[in-house]
């Protein structure tokens, strides 16, 4: 089983066997990223104080300011919604599989990991810059005979990161077998439990798919305990909306004062923080081949941190209810303590307490990040260890299911810590595997 085939079926069996697969793939897919000026390419240009692509597509590197008070932020800007999906099958008496993409992206460490169904914007399986089609783009973007829409959502990127970006999940089931094309595989469930615990083995859109989905309710098991804690939680959002400070704005990225403009991209004063470089990349699984783009640096990693206990209605998470720059008016559900890559954003704290149970690695999105990993870590603290902060309150996991399965509510870090606890969220996965 090679990864540049098609098969009528490449089902995985173990995590092991997943990446045994990655690392073929990476092995024999072209791929590389090279850092190069601006000189030396013609597809990116400072328009009115923003890198932008010449297509007025794909995404565009600018400032952000308060209106009135101080604060700024470098980030992206891409207002069009990115699409992102799970194609579903369940063989006869088996789990249902999941078929995932192991997908080469510039900024990835390492360049390979597994990816959902469809990862793409809107110019991509649009084909607007040419290339090749989106894969099964057909059972995602219209009627298919032999497929049907499960559940639909949409979820908030990185609030600090991106300006007002969104994207949609899609859980859809096909009742035939579809082929396998190159570089994509078949994994059941009970796979997807033990792959969710390696380091960068999945990307954070797939993370995110696999937390927000119920899929206790999928297999027909019996529904969780009653949620607890959701009453004081509105409260906290409600707190947070009516305290939020005025409204950010995109400004050019020479108005900013923490930020200087190079050759090659944007350097922050004093080298910490977010940076811009541009890249040369080769990534032969894509829709295109070859290209030149910005990617967002960072001096150094983040961390991401979930504190959970026992209480009287069953495990109870802390989490953390706070606004980000670029998201606007709307408060997100966060996990106990995020740190962002560079250490310019920080959210809740970080508790060095209590019993670590499990961790990973995990980079941001290489399709925009360069090797800008945060350290994912869930621990159990005992039941009066922690006193939460003002904008901090303990859900149990019937609340938590029911606030990862609402649009717009948790932000990308909750969800990704979250899919390190899918046999909590589903014990039936638990039980399976």
């Amino acid at each position: 089983m090679t990864p540049t085939e098609n098969y009528p079926q490449r089902i995985i069996g173990s995590s092991h066997e997943l990446e045994a697969f990655r690392v073929m793939t990476e092995a024999v897919l072209p791929n590389g990223c090279r850092p190069i000026r601006l000189v030396e390419q013609d597809s990116w240009h400072w328009t009115n104080g923003a890198l932008t692509h010449v297509s007025g597509g794909y995404f565009h590197v600018v400032g952000l300011q308060r209106q009135t008070t101080d604060g700024e932020r470098l980030l992206m800007y891409q207002p069009q919604s990115a699409l992102t999906g799970l194609l579903l099958y369940a063989p006869a008496g088996s789990l249902p599989c999941v078929l995932l993409q192991a997908r080469a992206e510039p900024g990835n460490m390492p360049v390979v990991q597994y990816g959902p169904t469809i990862q793409s914007t809107q110019a991509n399986y649009l084909r607007a810059h040419g290339g090749k089609p989106t894969a099964y783009l057909e059972y995602f973007f219209g009627y298919h005979p032999h497929a049907g829409l499960l559940r639909q959502s949409h979820q908030y990127d990185l609030g600090t990161r991106y300006f007002q970006k969104s994207k949609s999940h899609h859980y859809v089931m096909a009742t035939a077998l579809p082929d396998t094309l190159e570089h994509f595989v078949w994994v059941p469930l009970n796979v997807m439990l033990q792959a969710a615990l390696n380091d960068n083995l999945l990307n954070p859109d797939l993370r995110s798919l696999l937390a927000v989905y119920d899929w206790q309710a999928h297999l027909g098991h019996a529904s969780m305990p009653a949620p607890t804690g959701l009453e004081q939680l509105y409260a906290l959002v409600q707190r947070a909306e009516q305290q939020s400070l005025p409204a950010w704005r995109m400004v050019p990225v020479e108005k900013l004062q923490g930020w200087q403009q190079q050759p090659w991209g944007v350097v922050p004063i004093g080298g910490q923080g977010l940076g811009v470089q541009l890249y040369e990349v080769i990534a032969g699984s894509r829709e295109v081949a070859t290209w030149a783009q910005p990617l967002l640096t960072a001096s150094s990693p983040g961390r991401v941190q979930q504190l959970l206990r026992r209480g009287p209605h069953g495990t109870e998470w802390l989490v953390t209810v706070d606004t980000e720059a670029a998201v606007s008016a709307v408060a997100l559900v966060n996990a106990s303590g995020v740190a962002y890559p560079g250490g310019d954003v920080l959210v809740g704290r970080m508790h060095t307490g209590g019993q670590p149970w499990r961790s990973i690695w995990q980079c941001d999105e290489g399709g925009r990040f360069y090797s800008m990993e945060s350290r994912y870590e869930v621990r159990w603290v005992a039941a009066d260890e922690v006193v939460p902060m003002p904008n901090q309150c303990w859900l149990n996991t019937a609340a938590v299911k029911q606030l990862l399965a609402s649009s717009n509510r948790c932000s990308i870090q909750f969800r990704c810590v979250a899919s390190l606890l899918l046999d909590e969220l589903n014990p039936c996965l638990a039980a399976a595997g």
